[in-house]
């Protein structure tokens, strides 16, 4: 079968894959690249959540011409269980389940210092790489390589929106039907390119991907700047 897109809201744009293998983050980001065309050129901005959201950012950026870096952010685990988040921690903000009456407020407060601390080590990591730049009045599209969590990309956008940016944009390969109904009510547009009512199938997708290392996210920042500095010097 091939590709067909569906605009399922104003907001919210998807394809279904049918027979097509996505086994890598570039295919990916090539797929979602199509459905962005209108931001191409732009002075659109991509932020990518490390580390399985930077590769994707990172070949968008340079398939649509567009300023490209990263935005840290950390899920809080429920130990023993990869599917079962509390919450996340992004630079600048937090998102957190509401049923969280049974879990110890003496684990979730020691989870969240830990996180915080994490998160913050690794914006100043990528920061010194490639400083942050600012977003107002900009049109930002913020990244990933799957979503399991709409805690985690709720965190950034709290982020994201304090620096008042023009418009926001999510783009996600893969997500669970619950999260892209929950995550399509809070932007302006929202492209991924499978959705599953079952969390297990969207990780089973997803965990083809390879495993990203923070190496690789600080060479892919490197990278970035030099593609950066090559188009602004076509463009003179």
């Amino acid at each position: 079968m091939s590709d067909i897109v569906l605009s399922v809201q104003r907001n919210l744009h998807m394809t279904i894959l049918g027979n097509i293998d996505v086994t890598t983050r570039e295919y990916a980001a090539h797929l979602l690249s199509e459905r962005l065309l209108a931001y191409k050129d732009t002075d659109s901005h991509i932020l990518a959540i490390p580390n399985g959201g930077v590769p994707i950012g990172f070949f968008l950026a340079n398939r649509l011409n567009l300023d490209f870096n990263v935005i840290p952010c950390r899920s809080i685990q429920l130990q023993g269980d990869m599917l079962m988040t509390l919450g996340a921690i992004s630079v600048e903000d937090i998102s957190l389940r509401e049923d969280l009456e049974l879990i110890p407020q003496s684990f979730i407060g020691g989870q969240l210092q830990v996180i915080r601390k994490k998160v913050e080590n690794e914006f100043n990591l990528y920061n010194a790489i490639k400083p942050a730049t600012s977003l107002k009045g900009v049109t930002v599209i913020l990244v990933d390589d799957g979503l399991l969590d709409r805690h985690k990309i709720i965190a950034c956008l709290r982020s994201i929106r304090k620096q008042k940016p023009g418009g926001i944009v999510v783009a996600i390969p893969f997500t669970t039907e619950q999260d892209a109904s929950s995550i399509a009510k809070e932007v302006d547009e929202f492209v991924f390119l499978y959705k599953d009512r079952y969390a297990q199938r969207v990780y089973e997708r997803l965990h083809v991907f390879p495993k990203i290392t923070q190496e690789a996210v600080k060479v892919l920042l490197s990278n970035s700047l030099k593609h950066e500095t090559l188009a602004v010097n076509e463009k003179i």
